[in-house]
């Protein structure tokens, strides 16, 4: 039976603990730095006519399954000309989804929809009806928004974020959205790549 010398064993673990300590640490609820990013990519896409915005009031994860196809995904980052490290913390990051705890600075009022007021407006075995009760409910709105969490590079300059409007059982549409930072003009929208549309 071979041994493995104690210094190989060490080596190893300090390898592991170090890419450990690098990995990013993923939070249970959103930061300041995805509410700012939130508040620049729902601004940016605001119609000049919209008064009202409707977001799902938990984030998305990836419902577009972004993470079973990573090559395909890499090109349209790259495409966008986001780094590739912010589509690997978003893939983190949409591991799981979190609670929109956070008030937005929005130009326009916005209601955050929970999954009880959901499932009650959607409570119909036709999905149209739900949708003629949305509507109904939120006269002002074009729809349901949602995001998911925010990937963002080492440096903090870049950030991806997926964003789906749903508008109706044959109307929506997500895109991945790429955002860059500058320290006098904050985020803005630099990009973005259409992942599924319905019309």
């Amino acid at each position: 039976m071979s041994s493995v010398p104690a210094r190989s064993i060490a080596r190893a673990c300090g390898a592991a603990l170090l890419a450990l300590l690098a990995s990013p640490l993923v939070a249970d609820s959103l930061g300041e730095l995805d509410v700012a990013v939130f508040e620049a990519v729902l601004t940016h896409g605001l119609e000049s006519d919209e008064s009202m915005l409707v977001l799902d009031a938990v984030t998305t994860g990836d419902p577009a399954a972004i993470g079973e196809h990573v090559e395909l995904a890499r090109g349209l980052v790259g495409e966008l000309g986001a780094p590739g490290a912010t589509l690997d913390d978003w893939l983190v990051r949409n591991a799981d989804t979190v609670t929109i705890d956070q008030p937005l600075d929005l130009p326009v009022s916005y209601h955050l929809l929970d999954a009880d007021e959901r499932a009650e407006i959607f409570a119909a075995p036709e999905p149209q009806l739900g949708w003629s009760q949305f509507f109904e409910r939120f006269r002002a709105a074009p729809g349901l928004v949602r995001l998911s969490r925010v990937g963002r590079d080492a440096g903090a300059r870049h950030a991806l974020v997926y964003v789906e409007h749903q508008c109706g059982v044959e109307c929506g549409a997500g895109r991945l959205v790429h955002l860059a930072r500058d320290d006098t003009a904050g985020w803005r929208v630099a990009g973005a790549v259409l992942v599924w549309m319905i019309e």
